[in-house]
């Protein structure tokens, strides 16, 4: 498996520096997104239709963070197959 690199690691490898670093910074500011998101959403004072979105964001990335998990793993299943299917060989 170590002459064997994974999907990810190939689509890393892949992309320009300037990519890398800017979903680097993206991926450290999501915390904070997430939280303001939150307090808009929970936030009384808000206006509902700003409370509706803020609870749309929150439900439309949630489904769309479970579909990218489901993939990854069925990506790793097939990752796995194959090494054990070439090692069978």
């Amino acid at each position: 498996m170590a002459e064997r690199t994974g999907v990810r690691q190939r689509l890393s490898e892949g992309a320009p520096g300037g990519i890398r670093q800017a979903t680097a910074r993206l991926h450290q500011a999501s915390g904070a997104a997430v939280s303001a998101v939150l307090k808009i959403m929970v936030d009384s004072s808000a206006p509902a239709s700003t409370r509706l979105r803020a609870a749309d964001i929150v439900l439309g990335h949630t489904a769309k963070a479970i579909e990218i998990e489901d993939i990854d793993a069925r990506v790793a299943a097939l990752e796995r197959a194959i090494e054990e299917s070439t090692q069978r060989r």
